[in-house]
């Protein structure tokens, strides 16, 4: 067998070394995305739900914005309006965001996803030409969001589930609401 001059050697060793050196390594590979941290500075969403109470049930909205504090730390605003019953009510409150890191089991993207807590206070008002009437109010639950790109720009609220304390005069106070909405981002 006959042996190759080490020129040829040298320059095959060169020639796979520059091959190599010229491959781009690999990115690395980062972990799952929190959802919360590709959550966008401030949103403005909208949500429909109904409401009922003293015998009659009336559509309502939730419309408010959220401005995120830390990644797992979201002011928000909500603002109810329940034209059936004169109501109008303007919350402030807190959301604090949870990982859902049991997709990662799934096909399911997990930085698409995202869960919630949320508790909020406000003023709630009915005016009408018989009854005014102004009191503290209270909701707090959960949710889920779900945002198709993974950057949180346009989201939809795919359920978001609280018990609300909304004094509506002479009407219940004690409230279970399930509502869904969209959610813009910037």
């Amino acid at each position: 067998m006959k042996s190759l001059p080490s020129q040829i050697l040298l320059a095959a060793v060169l020639l796979m070394t520059a091959c190599f050196a010229q491959t781009p390594a690999p990115a690395p590979v980062a972990p799952v995305a929190n959802p919360s941290t590709t959550s966008p500075t401030f949103t403005i969403n909208a949500s429909a739900f109904s409401i009922s109470a003293g015998g009659s049930t009336t559509p309502a909205t939730d419309i408010g914005g959220t401005f995120v504090v830390t990644p797992k730390y979201i002011l928000r605003s909500d603002n109810l309006l329940i034209p059936g019953f004169n109501y109008s009510g303007n919350f402030g409150g807190l959301m604090r965001t949870i990982a859902p890191s049991f997709l990662s089991k799934t096909n399911l993207n997990p930085s698409s996803f995202q869960l919630y807590v949320e508790a909020s206070l406000g003023e709630g008002r009915i005016s009408s030409t018989s009854y005014n009437h102004t009191a503290l109010n209270g909701m707090a639950g959960g949710g889920a969001n779900y945002s198709p790109g993974g950057n949180s720009k346009f989201t939809l609220n795919i359920l978001e589930a609280r018990y609300a304390y909304l004094d509506l005069g002479p009407h219940s106070k004690n409230f279970f609401i399930l509502s869904s909405g969209l959610q813009l981002g910037w």
